[in-house]
């Protein structure tokens, strides 16, 4: 699960990228919610005693054993109900469970074995995935004996459970994590020789046909219907004297716009290729402002750490390049400000203008994520940004700092040495790091800023 102690860092260095996809599955109402917000470490999940809650797919990461995978929150099946909309909640779940590697079918330990509960199981085996039956609300020792009855569904791997409580978690996890597949592609972060690059965005922007630039050859399905692509294609390439891994993705709309079925799911798919990617090229077209699905994927690629390429496409369809390239310039800028460093690059798709200029920018990237910078250097640059700047106290207290180390890079990763990281605003954490920002400029990637308390020695004069 994630750890408190990677304070103002979303990203943990030394992960491997994404595992797979977990699908958690389950008629309504047994705590399906509730056990995936405990499980990604924060409440992103509405819950409620309420059946049904949970309609649109929630998304997350976990944690484990030094990788990484992505979780899937669906809806309840309701085989019974024949409602439109429970219908499609009925639909959306089993596109889930069909795009997973494993799933947790849960189960309500105090309520037994359902027809429901039968039925679920029913087309979870003709999916053919791995299992894991986790048997929730199992709250004390008294209602541990009821797991022996679910052992009937004829899965091997049942576990008690308490989401509200965390009882069982890490061994849910445990057993989820032994039936994902080993990680079919590696970030080295001192590897040189290739570039992955995941090619996402919303459906209908030009993505496959941007890749079928890219590779000169008609490698992916090129088509004016959105949602083509279903999977990624992975293509790789020679660019130079490196090697270029292009990662094409699914089109992903709008929530409440996409159909039920592979479409809905291939979000999941789309979100692991990013997380095995060394950065992302978010495709928008040029005709249309900035949606919120845009925002958000370039959300997730900054929350993992990624160096992200804003490509916008159909550049050949605007008449007023001067006037449109500024107003799109400040419209990204305002948009995506959350990740200022993105670098644009003005395409079209259909005619070849300046794609190849995306292979030079994520050269440029790639370098700069792997940008180590002199111990001394960093160091005079964090004691005259603290001397410039000094933090606002707390309580009598103030933010003291004494020295930083560079720790890792892809993406670059500093570890700052204070007398109190409790006492740091993350409006100063954010100003430390545009100095840092401002001295070697790293464009395109994001950089990550770690507190550490420093060892105390007994005086504690610095402290105040």
């Amino acid at each position: 699960m994630r750890h408190a102690s990677a304070a103002f860092d979303s990203h943990d260095s030394g992960l491997q990228p994404s595992r797979g996809v977990v699908a958690i599955v389950g008629r309504p109402n047994v705590g399906k919610s509730t056990l995936f917000n405990r499980t990604i470490g924060r409440r992103k999940a509405i819950t409620a005693r309420e059946a049904g809650t949970t309609r649109d797919r929630v998304y997350g990461d976990v944690e484990w054993a030094g990788a990484r995978f992505a979780l899937i929150d669906t809806g309840g099946l309701d085989f019974s109900d024949q409602q439109h909309l429970t219908t499609n909640i009925r639909l959306q779940a089993k596109a889930g469970a069909s795009e997973a590697d494993v799933v947790i079918l849960v189960v309500d330990g105090a309520e037994g074995i359902t027809g429901a509960d039968l039925e679920a199981v029913d087309w979870i085996r003709q999916l053919g995935k791995p299992v894991v039956v986790a048997v929730n609300k199992v709250d004390n020792d008294k209602r541990s004996h009821n797991r022996g009855e679910f052992y009937s569904l004829g899965f091997d791997r049942v576990l008690s459970i308490s989401a509200l409580h965390g009882r069982g978690i890490d061994d849910l996890l445990e057993a989820t994590f032994q039936l994902l597949p080993e990680t079919s592609a590696q970030v080295d972060a001192d590897d040189d020789d290739e570039i992955t690059i995941a090619i996402v965005g919303r459906p209908n922007v030009g993505k496959s046909q941007l890749l079928n630039t890219l590779t000169r050859r008609d490698r992916a399905i090129v088509s004016d219907l959105p949602g083509t692509t279903r999977d990624p294609v992975d293509s790789l390439i020679e660019f130079g004297e490196r090697r270029i891994r292009l990662v094409d993705t699914a089109g992903i709309r709008r929530r409440g716009r996409i159909n039920p079925g592979a479409e809905r799911f291939s979000v999941g798919r789309a979100l692991q290729a990013i997380s095995r990617s060394d950065m992302a090229v978010l495709v928008i077209d040029a005709t249309e402002r900035v949606s919120a699905q845009d925002m958000h994927l370039a959300g997730y690629v900054d929350e993992q750490g990624k160096g992200l390429i804003v490509a916008v496409n159909k550049w050949d369809l605007i008449e007023d390049k001067a006037g449109a390239r500024l107003y799109i310039e400040d419209w990204l800028r305002s948009s995506l400000a959350f990740a200022r460093y993105f670098l644009i690059e003005f395409t079209s798709a259909k005619t070849g203008y300046h794609v190849d200029r995306l292979f030079k920018t994520a050269e440029l990237i790639h370098d700069s994520r792997r940008l180590r910078v002199p111990t001394p250097a960093l160091n005079q640059v964090i004691q005259k940004a603290s001397q410039m700047r000094r933090p606002a106290s707390t309580k009598g207290r103030t933010l003291n700092v004494f020295y930083a180390t560079q720790v890792d890079v892809a993406p670059p990763t500093f570890t700052i040495f204070v007398n109190d990281p409790q006492l740091a605003h993350f409006s100063y954490v954010r100003y430390l790091m545009n100095q840092i920002r401002r001295a070697w400029d790293f464009p395109g990637t994001p950089i990550k800023i770690n507190l550490r308390a420093r060892p105390r020695t007994g005086n504690r004069a610095d402290e105040h």
